[in-house]
């Protein structure tokens, strides 16, 4: 729900700004647009900072470091010169506090846009899908669905099968899916999970856009309801991943042409 506020709120603002990136394959649409993002943060930091003032402190931490290698034999002079280290760096978050401020809520929302754009390629018109429903383990109760409009491929049985969920703390899930096709609009798919009733909203399309596959619900029975979107992959990544590491090229590039300290 709190996805789907931010998109309506936010979308019809960005999408002027940023949709016409995404006539260009996945690939460099993120790749462009972290460009972007980064450009406007690299500028914001060079202009709301003292930028003296922090190639000093830049180079007064370099002098320290040097002088903590040459002293290393020395465990006493090298806590002092790690503590005043310390400090400076301090001091240099203390100069990035105010552009970290200033570009934390912009870019979140673009990240709330890129991630309802650019995660996941669309559900087209003709195209078989699934949407999967992942279950507590313990459920033993009747699963059903209704898909007005959509056709479901095969039976209207689920396909059961066990879900590890989690990346840290694994956990073993069952989960339900059906296979559907149908033609380019709008629909609510509905589910019948023991005496509970839940739905779920999808788009058909040939345009780059889809709902949030994932619903979360959390409540003892069933864990989420999924649409099975194919997740846009760049160099083997998702949209994420591949964000951070071109992000971590383009600062430091853009951080040397225009030289921030």
């Amino acid at each position: 729900m709190t996805s789907t506020f931010f998109e309506n709120l936010f979308n019809p603002i960005l999408d002027p700004i940023f949709g016409p990136i995404l006539h260009l394959d996945p690939v460099w649409a993120i790749i462009i647009i972290t460009f972007i993002i980064t450009l406007i943060i690299t500028v914001i930091y060079k202009f709301s900072t003292d930028q003296g003032a922090m190639k000093s402190l830049k180079q007064e931490m370099k002098d320290i470091q040097k002088q903590m290698r040459e002293v290393k034999d020395d465990p006493k002079k090298v806590m002092e010169l790690n503590k005043v280290s310390m400090q400076k760096a301090g001091e240099q978050m203390r100069h990035s506090l105010k552009p970290m401020l200033i570009t934390m809520l912009p870019i979140l929302i673009i990240f709330t846009w890129f991630a309802s754009n650019l995660a996941y390629y669309p559900i087209t018109p003709g195209q078989e899908f699934t949407t999967t429903v992942i279950l507590n383990p313990a459920f033993a109760g009747n699963l059903s669905i209704e898909a007005p409009g959509l056709e479901t491929i095969g039976d209207t049985f689920p396909q059961l099968s066990e879900e590890t969920k989690g990346w840290l703390f694994k956990k073993n899930l069952k989960k339900a899916s059906w296979r559907l096709k149908g033609s380019e609009g709008e629909y609510d798919i509905l589910y019948q999970i023991g005496d509970n009733h839940y739905s779920k909203d999808i788009i058909i399309t040939n345009a780059k856009k889809y709902k949030q596959p994932e619903n979360p619900v959390n409540d003892g029975i069933v864990q989420s309801i999924r649409i099975d979107n194919e997740p846009i992959r760049v160099l083997g990544m998702s949209w994420f991943w591949a964000y951070f590491l071109f992000a971590l090229v383009f600062n430091s590039l853009l951080r040397k042409l225009l030289k921030v300290h």
